[in-house]
């Protein structure tokens, strides 16, 4: 926006006894000017500011502008707005840079009591406490925003925990650590990354899944089953916390959002969404340098890259059964089951299980079909020896091992769907 240059600032709470966001008065003799000699900036007049006008009307800018309907991008031309003492203020306030006194503060919510936001301070009450009435932007990365709303939810039950959320202003809404404080969160010390509560200060926001270029989830809080948010696109440096998981293992196509690692108890895969370098320049490897985070979390890591790219021996018992297999990188000295070096990766501390990552795993054609391994992995485990190894046609509608793959990974396999 081009019109005008609002610097937004985080101001001390205003004084308890005030409730109220009143004009300052107009001084006798006002004078203001213009911050700078900008054509621009010329029709800020000498009492520009002073009590409830459409301030900005009279700009160059504003008096072209065509998209000035409520919800359009500048429809603030045509809001009210006054300066206010930010002292006494109980709304959020924000600097008025174009005028040459730096004390200027102004809000829209003092000349309208049903303002409901505009393109230019936004249009969710996700503002920062005390300000929790009042309109910011609502934030979100570009291919998944925030929706803009101010709507008061309904919890999704009577748990007393969840009772907040009918409390808030726009609970979900907007960019915002929306659970802070309250619920399970409240009193929780726990919430250093890679705690059980870290959940609780990160911010997140309700988008709409069907254009979310992000992974969402349901919104389990609320009554509304429409609701679904994301942390990912309320802070482009997240990296995953308790609640979503910590690994880059989602299914196609949000490879780059956090998942959980999974893995079975005694033999968790490791956290980690460090990118991997391949062992050799082998060109059916060069993926491995490609992947957000190769091996890390249970995933069909190689499905439809390298050797596997073009396979359709991937039924059960064929060569290449083990392109649809999920696994992990696990802890080898820790881990109850049997681990391989991951050959892939350049890192010789890396191995890999896929027991941990299937229960029902029952072996394939790279590490064998038989109980045959070493104690005290003999009956935990799969590795090569005499043994039957399992039909390539499986019983119709049952699963092995299921895996979240994209529609045409599916197709190029030929995989099978299950029930």
């Amino acid at each position: 926006m081009s019109a005008k240059l609002l610097v937004s600032v985080l101001l001390a709470a205003p004084v308890a006894s005030k409730a109220a966001c009143e004009c300052k008065t107009t001084p006798e003799s006002p004078n203001q000017q213009p911050a700078d000699e900008s054509e621009g900036k010329a029709y800020v007049g000498a009492d520009f500011g002073y009590g409830c006008k459409e301030h900005d009307a009279q700009s160059d800018f504003c008096k072209e502008a065509t998209d000035t309907a409520f919800g359009q991008p500048n429809d603030w031309c045509l809001n009210e707005w006054c300066i206010v003492d930010p002292e006494t203020c109980d709304q959020k306030v924000r600097g008025v840079s174009y005028t040459l006194a730096s004390d200027d503060f102004f809000s829209y919510e003092a000349c309208n009591p049903e303002f409901a936001g505009n393109g230019w301070v936004g249009y969710c009450k996700n503002c920062e406490a005390p300000f929790t009435d009042s309109f910011c932007t609502c934030g979100g990365l570009e291919g998944c925003k925030c929706i803009e709303s101010t709507m008061q939810q309904v919890p999704s039950d009577e748990t007393p925990g969840k009772a907040y959320v009918g409390e808030a202003e726009a609970y979900g809404y907007g960019c915002m650590a929306h659970d802070a404080g309250h619920g399970s969160c409240k009193g929780a010390a726990n919430t250093a990354d890679g705690e059980a509560n870290d959940w609780c200060l990160d911010a997140y926001c309700i988008v709409n899944p069907l254009t979310c270029n992000l992974k969402t989830r349901a919104v389990s809080y609320s009554l509304n089953a429409g609701d679904f948010f994301s942390y990912e696109t309320c802070n482009a440096s997240f990296t995953g916390n308790s609640w979503v998981g910590f690994c880059k293992n989602c299914e196609a196509p949000f490879s780059d959002s956090f998942c959980t690692c999974g893995g079975l108890e005694g033999c968790k895969c490791i956290e980690s969404t460090m990118q991997q370098v391949p062992s050799d320049e082998t060109p059916g490897k060069a993926y491995v340098g490609v992947a957000e985070a190769y091996g890390y979390g249970c995933m069909a890591h190689d499905a439809g890259h390298g050797s596997c790219e073009d396979a359709a021996n991937t039924s059960d018992g064929e060569a290449n059964d083990w392109c649809l297999d999920a696994y992990c990188i696990v802890n080898a000295s820790t881990c109850n089951l049997m681990t391989r070096a991951l050959s892939y990766s350049l890192d010789a501390g890396d191995f890999f299980s896929y027991e941990t990552c299937d229960d029902g795993f029952r072996g394939n054609s790279w590490v064998g079909f038989c109980r045959t391994c070493e104690a005290p992995y003999s009956d935990n485990s799969f590795c090569t020896g005499e043994c039957e190894k399992p039909s390539p046609t499986a019983p119709p509608g049952s699963c092995r091992n299921p895996v979240r793959i994209s529609r045409e990974m599916a197709m190029m396999h030929k995989a099978k769907r299950c029930e």
